[in-house]
């Protein structure tokens, strides 16, 4: 019932678009900004939608679309408008991209927009959108994405575990473990509990 509404909600606003005034509700939005096109986003915020909202988990619309939405665009589009790109909902907006979304392009046009990539979210254990990329995302070039805009790979989490040691432990990835390494990742670096990455992945 809840998905056939949504769909019902996005068709409506591609087809008769949104009258003025008619800000969609927060779910709605973030369903639209998941799935939806730069233009249907900027329509939704130019009829009333708030485009810095939050739904009850602290998630944006933002946050949606560099979740699941694989168009760049989208991300300018929502940005150019005023979303917050360093909002915090116990993992940053760049985090959501570095796990979840394939396509390097959209953390890159996080990155342009201001995204702060070295950032730790709140509550994450001082995990950062590199230590993600590295142990979850399947494309390694969301990696290099991060690499190239500067994100620090000799960084540890709270307990000392580095981006290099997060894809020995939760990857079988070959090209990653060397993109890190290329980007000068100590191979030899202990952390807390004095394991290194090889430790991690034996």
């Amino acid at each position: 019932m809840r998905k056939s509404f949504l769909c019902t909600a996005v068709l409506a606003l591609f087809c008769f678009g949104v009258p003025a005034g008619a800000a969609m509700p927060v779910e709605e939005f973030l369903e639209l900004c998941a799935t939806g096109s730069p233009e249907e986003g900027a329509q939704a915020i130019e009829a009333g939608s708030d485009v810095n909202a939050a739904d009850n988990e602290g998630r944006t619309p933002l946050m949606s679309a560099a979740e699941h939405n694989g168009n760049p665009e989208v991300i300018r589009a929502l940005a150019g408008k005023g979303a917050d790109v360093n909002a915090d909902s116990g993992w940053t907006v760049l985090m959501y991209a570095a796990q979840e979304n394939g396509n390097p392009d959209v953390v890159k046009a996080l990155l342009e927009s201001g995204a702060d990539v070295n950032a730790a979210a709140e509550g994450s254990g001082g995990m950062t959108a590199l230590m993600r990329a590295a142990a979850w995302n399947k494309n390694a070039d969301v990696v290099q994405a991060l690499l190239d805009g500067g994100a620090d790979v000799a960084a540890g989490d709270e307990s000392g575990v580095t981006a290099l040691m997060y894809a020995a432990m939760y990857r079988d990835s070959a090209d990653v473990l060397e993109r890190l390494l290329s980007a000068g990742a100590d191979p030899n670096a202990r952390d807390g509990d004095g394991w290194t990455a090889l430790m991690w992945g034996a």
